[in-house]
């Protein structure tokens, strides 16, 4: 080395470098980024060939070296400008800092290179080719290159979804159109808390507080329903049995509910009759549709007014298919009919 170049790289101690942004944009993502420096040479800006060596570190004083180190023979600089293309091997950047140390000699010589301080750190172009947050997606398989393309808002908000890729929680392949994909397999999903808004269709057995409904709707436990509701009584009536003063019977519906045409004014489309036999009244309640393929009861309640002790007779049947008949005591005013 000529004494020339030796004070040339003891000048190159208080080189002032500035890193710009860069990275190809006309190639495949690598781990390529392009790096721009600014070299003075004894004050001035330096012109001519200069040998760069680049090393990656960890830290800023004291670190590790990472990846492997890169030489640059003969760059050429232009009024202090140089600019040079950087691949470190490996994954150099997995999100954590980094840190370029520069070292200079003069071009065409083999002497030792002059390592410059302090280092600069990597600022975030290189890290552009790995969004720190695409760790999860990089290691899914539900969503792989296949599927480039294959999802789009307009898709989901069509329906046409036909995706084979994409899975339920329990690693099954979903087939067919998607729309509004509601979807789970027969285990339960933990935690799955869910508030739908509007009206719905449900084509199978609803179970709560079972796996296996036995019923279109099975509640396994009580049920609460409120009192304005129409509930789970199929059909109510309440039917007041009045005395005129020539000893003949009549009856009225006071108070009424029909399941069916969700009615409860009037009669409800019911027909109420009263009879006496044997100590006993028979009162009838003609529903209007089938009941006697259902449950029903009735509750006899007293008069008021009526101070003897009465004995409910008790006894409930089917007239026919559409008629309860409830036998009660001679002196009994109301009585409730239930249909389940």
């Amino acid at each position: 080395m000529t004494r020339n170049a030796s004070v040339r790289l003891a000048q190159m101690a208080a080189l002032i470098l500035l890193i710009l942004l860069g990275e190809y944009a006309a190639r495949a993502q690598t781990n390529d980024f392009t790096y721009q420096g600014k070299l003075n040479d004894g004050g001035n800006a330096a012109n001519g060939t200069y040998d760069l060596q680049f090393r990656l570190f960890d830290a800023l004083v004291g670190g590790n070296q990472v990846s492997t180190t890169l030489l640059r023979d003969d760059v050429t600089v232009s009024g202090g400008i140089f600019t040079v293309t950087l691949d470190f091997a490996g994954a150099p950047f997995p999100g954590v800092a980094r840190f370029l140390e520069i070292g200079v000699r003069p071009g065409a010589s083999t002497g030792a290179f002059t390592t410059l301080n302090p280092l600069q750190p990597i600022t975030s172009t290189p890290y552009a080719i790995k969004s720190l947050s695409a760790d999860t997606a990089a290691t899914a398989d539900t969503l792989s290159s296949a599927c480039n393309g294959c999802l789009s808002s307009a898709k989901l908000a069509d329906g046409s979804v036909t995706d084979t890729k994409i899975t339920d929680v329990a690693g099954n392949k979903i087939t067919g159109t998607i729309p509004g994909y509601i979807q789970n397999a027969t285990m339960q999903q933990a935690g799955a808390n869910f508030n739908i808004g509007g009206s719905g269709i449900i084509g199978g057995s609803v179970g709560i507080g079972t796996a296996t409904p036995r019923a279109s709707l099975d509640v396994a436990g009580n049920a609460v329903q409120d009192l304005s509701a129409n509930g789970f009584v199929k059909a109510m009536a309440l039917v007041t049995v009045t005395q005129n003063q020539m000893g003949q019977y009549s009856a009225t519906i006071s108070r009424c509910f029909n399941g069916t045409i969700n009615s409860s004014t009037g009669n409800c489309g019911f027909t109420a009759q009263v009879s006496s036999a044997a100590g006993s009244l028979r009162v009838r309640l003609d529903f209007g549709f089938t009941v006697d393929n259902r449950f029903a009861s009735f509750t006899e309640l007293d008069d008021p007014g009526n101070s003897t002790v009465n004995t409910v007779v008790g006894r409930l049947s089917f007239s026919n298919s559409t008629t309860v008949q409830a036998v009660i005591s001679i002196n009994i005013a109301k009585v409730f009919i239930f249909v389940y």
